[in-house]
């Protein structure tokens, strides 16, 4: 099996800080204990609603 990196936290909240600053939205969603490649079905059942909820919002909202 390949290794995936995990992407840092803080990385990622840096960046969901910068696109905040110059007014984009987005959301950074966390699953602790789930690595780069989602195993545990209630993680990939919230990644997608929380997709489904963006598009709801951004192409019919």
């Amino acid at each position: 099996m390949a290794h995936y990196a995990i992407v840092d936290v803080g990385q990622a909240e840096r960046f969901v800080s910068e696109l905040d600053r110059h007014g984009k939205e987005c959301a950074l969603l966390t699953f602790p204990g789930e690595q780069h490649v989602w195993r545990r079905q209630e993680t990939v059942v919230a990644v997608l609603e929380a997709e489904l909820t963006f598009y709801e919002k951004f192409f019919w909202g």
